[in-house]
């Protein structure tokens, strides 16, 4: 089989990293002769879609639009095309329908509420030259169709018959460091109750600032630790009564700086497009042995049983009560810790999930051959 794979963003981006380059290896042990293509190279990528400048962000959207072009006018010579979450961040007219043209055998694989609307939007007029609606044509003719929870799932299942539930998943390589982790904070002089993220989920933060301003009120010793790539969108004047430490995030310290937290935090807004949330930072924090709170929110609450594996907390009196019992209770700490990584080696481990992907690449090409043949 050659494979060309159109993933969104360079490694070590997050959807790209968890949703494509992370079953490469797994690729190559199948003998799958593969191309990854992300849309912009990841030099450029770090110099202007993570800008702050507007004018470079612009300057992203068109190499963006040349970059991915050129890609999709070699889609012929390939057996099956990956698309991974869009053809393009604008969701640009005219490149979905050009991909199906050149090569109509394509496994559409999306891990946001990305039917919403793109992920990056242009300003008007240049708003007439993105297609809203391209996520559901691109569903509606792809010869499968993968989604990384079943909200989006069953949204899929609208449009295409052939879609199948595989969830973001992480290595059991960090199953060591959940079993090692056992800590009591009772004599703890500083608690930290950490959050990890990037630039397309700081925003989250905000509404969360009260919940850390009582907590700080309550003890002394909490305090809130930040890894993300920056700060950008997050409203620090919020934050100001509170002991805030941020650390940028690094793939080669990813594991050692989440391992630094205490407790880890995922609070979310309860609307459609956090529904298609596929609960990433959980499975980061219990594959690393965080015990974790989490807003009742999508994929949420199935990864967590509240009270058996984490809390889940909706209003800021049951944000407050679930953090300081994980300070001062050092068995629900541990049970935490211990159910997490259950969780995660039951439904979301990369060793297990990965032949489900497998499988699905293999009958997308299996019935390509045969529609060729017959």
């Amino acid at each position: 089989m050659r494979l060309l794979i159109l993933a969104l963003y360079p490694d070590p981006q997050p959807s790209s990293r968890f949703r494509v380059y992370q079953y490469l290896p797994y690729l190559e042990e199948s003998e799958i002769e593969y191309v990854v293509r992300p849309a912009v190279p990841a030099w450029l990528f770090e110099r202007l879609y993570q800008s702050r400048s507007a004018w470079r962000q612009r300057a992203y959207t068109v190499i963006e639009a040349l970059f991915r072009t050129a890609q999709i006018l070699t889609a012929w010579q390939y057996d099956v095309v990956f698309l991974q979450k869009a053809v393009t961040g604008t969701y640009l007219r005219g490149l979905a329908p050009l991909l199906f043209m050149l090569n109509g055998t394509v496994i559409y694989d999306f891990d946001d509420a990305v039917q919403y609307g793109p992920p990056s939007v242009l300003p008007w007029p240049l708003s007439s030259f993105q297609d809203t609606g391209q996520v559901s044509w691109i569903i509606r003719r792809s010869a499968a169709v993968i989604a990384g929870n079943e909200y989006l799932a069953d949204f899929a299942r609208t449009l295409n018959r052939n879609v199948s539930m595989i969830p973001t998943s992480v290595s059991m390589a960090r199953e060591e460091a959940a079993q090692q982790r056992d800590e009591d904070l009772s004599e703890k002089p500083v608690i930290v109750v950490g959050w990890s993220g990037g630039r397309g989920t700081n925003a989250y933060l905000n509404a969360f600032a009260p919940v850390l301003e009582e907590l700080y009120k309550r003890d002394r010793r909490f305090c809130l630790k930040i890894v993300s790539s920056d700060l950008h969108g997050i409203e620090l004047s919020r934050f100001r009564n509170i002991p805030v430490f941020f650390e940028k995030w690094s793939l080669s310290r990813e594991a050692r700086l989440i391992s630094s937290f205490d407790i880890g935090i995922m609070p979310l807004d309860d609307d459609k497009w956090s529904m298609g949330k596929c609960g990433l930072k959980l499975l980061l924090y219990m594959s690393l042995g965080v015990p974790v709170v989490a807003s009742p929110v999508g994929v949420n609450a199935d990864m967590i049983e509240d009270g058996l594996n984490g809390f889940l907390a909706k209003t800021q009196e049951q944000w407050v009560e679930a953090i300081c019992r994980l300070a001062v209770d050092q068995h629900l700490r541990t049970l935490f810790v211990r159910e997490g990584f259950k969780t995660v080696h039951r439904s979301y481990a990369l060793e297990d999930n990965v032949i489900r992907f497998l499988t699905v690449l293999h009958d997308v090409y299996t019935g390509m051959l045969k529609e060729v043949s017959g």
